[in-house]
């Protein structure tokens, strides 16, 4: 990792840690944490997939 690419990721954190708490849908919720939060390395690509757009 460079030190541009650590800088672009800890952007992401710190706009994450920022944001304001939202009420949630429940059944979207739901549906990410099956379709998404349970496949291997999503926070990963997730991260990446930011990264590039």
């Amino acid at each position: 990792m460079t030190p541009q690419e650590k800088d672009l990721i800890q952007s992401v954190a710190t706009k994450l840690k920022q944001s304001p708490e939202s009420k949630k849908d429940a059944d979207a919720e739901k549906f990410i944490t099956d379709e998404i939060a349970s496949q291997p390395d999503a926070i990963y690509k997730l991260t990446q997939a930011v990264l590039v757009q």
